[in-house]
């Protein structure tokens, strides 16, 4: 059909492309995406929690009453992180080979750079991936070898060797498959002997610390953190796609713990306020959904806005300012870090940023398909998108 692209094109695309990228810079990639390896764990959140909303749309049909989950277990210098999603077939498991593949779609899930799946060849020697969707008797295994793939590029690069990188994970992959029940649906990532360097994936409480603030997960409960029960309130009204995940750390100790947002009573947070960001040329279209508050103290019985910089325990000033400013959402996950909302809200009284803390939860999904630096430009006080948010907080 005119205007449409075929599959069997697409395939073709793709062969080609994964002809010209050479195994060398398959590692140059992987690492240059993930200056920071906490990062490759939220690939791994960001694949789970789809597969988790793209089996939830169909498990009324089939009548499965499990509990949606994502479970990441740390295992001496392994990582393991566990969901019962919608799991992946033969087919899906075998273009777990293909470089950049992805079927994701753009503005409507939250991962889709097709290199996620492979990420932890990053950071691990090596990297398995089991996966069986419902309905499907097999489990299908997909291992892949980094540490040997690194050190044979690492000589072939001495000898002046070059191959297309489709080879060189051929050579280093291999796919299975078990018999299992059928009614069995999940996927398991191992990442296999993780580098010494990167210990913060080693390090429990940075996990937790880290997957809450960026992930899709909800408040603690109000024994822990007494606003959390009405700000969910409010983003499930009006957040559409507002779907928090159960997401659970066991540690080496074998302490299991739930992970929540990273806010609790011991911050002394005063009370919240929220803001609807609706289009100028359309009011009742929303556009973002906000909430935000500052750091409090205890005045005439009430914790109010004590207006200074939103500071938390830590070990440095950077540290303790860790949660100062706003943070993006998008599907849930944070969009870059909460130095981007003070560059896209305040053309002045910068200081005031980072008086607050909170979320800007982004509604309008064709955002995702453009560029995040093009997009937040647009969101400046003053512009079409975002004036009385960046007023709001001024303003304050």
């Amino acid at each position: 059909m005119d205007g449409e692209v075929s599959t069997a094109q697409t395939e073709r695309a793709n062969q080609r492309t994964e002809e010209l990228v050479y195994a060398a810079a398959v590692l140059i990639l992987s690492e240059d995406l993930y200056p920071r390896k906490l990062e490759v764990v939220r690939e791994y959140i960001q694949n789970a929690s789809d597969a988790l909303d793209e089996y939830m749309s169909v498990a009324d049909q089939i009548e499965d009453r499990a509990e949606p989950v994502i479970k990441i277990s740390l295992q001496g210098r392994s990582l393991l992180i566990y969901d019962n999603g919608i799991g992946m077939d033969e087919e899906e498991i075998t273009k777990l080979k293909r470089i950049a593949y992805s079927e994701k779609k753009a503005g409507e899930e939250a991962g889709y750079k097709g290199i996620g799946r492979l990420a932890g060849i990053a950071i691990a020697d090596k990297l398995k991936i089991s996966s069986t969707s419902y309905g499907d008797s097999k489990l299908h295994h997909f291992e892949f070898r980094a540490k040997e793939m690194r050190q044979e590029i690492s000589e072939n690069k001495k000898k002046g060797i070059q191959e297309p990188a489709s080879q060189a994970i051929n050579r280093h992959s291999r796919i299975w498959w078990t018999d299992i029940d059928p009614d069995d649906h999940y996927t398991m990532v191992e990442l296999r002997d993780i580098k010494e360097s990167c210990g913060e994936l080693f390090d429990a409480v940075q996990l937790i610390e880290y997957i809450g603030d960026i992930g899709p997960v909800d408040f603690a409960p109000a024994t822990e953190f007494e606003h959390g029960p009405a700000i969910s309130d409010k983003l499930r009204q009006n957040v559409p796609d507002y779907s928090p995940k159960t997401i659970y750390l066991s540690t080496a100790s074998g302490e299991r713990v739930r992970i929540y947002k990273p806010y609790t009573k011991q911050m002394s947070i005063a009370e919240p306020d929220f803001i609807k960001i609706t289009n100028p040329d359309n009011p009742a279209e929303l556009l973002a959904y906000c909430w935000y508050a500052s750091k409090g103290k205890e005045m005439l019985g009430r914790m109010r806005p004590s207006g200074k910089i939103f500071s938390v325990e830590g070990a440095s000033e950077g540290d303790k300012r860790r949660f100062a400013g706003m943070a993006y959402k998008l599907f849930g996950f944070s969009i870059g870090d909460r130095t981007l909302p003070q560059r896209t809200l305040w053309t002045t009284a910068l200081p005031r940023a980072i008086w607050f803390t909170g979320e800007i939860h982004i509604l309008i999904k064709k955002l995702h398909q453009q560029r995040t630096d093009r997009i937040l430009s647009k969101m400046m006080p003053g512009n079409d998108c975002f004036p009385r948010l960046g007023d709001a907080f001024q303003q304050n």
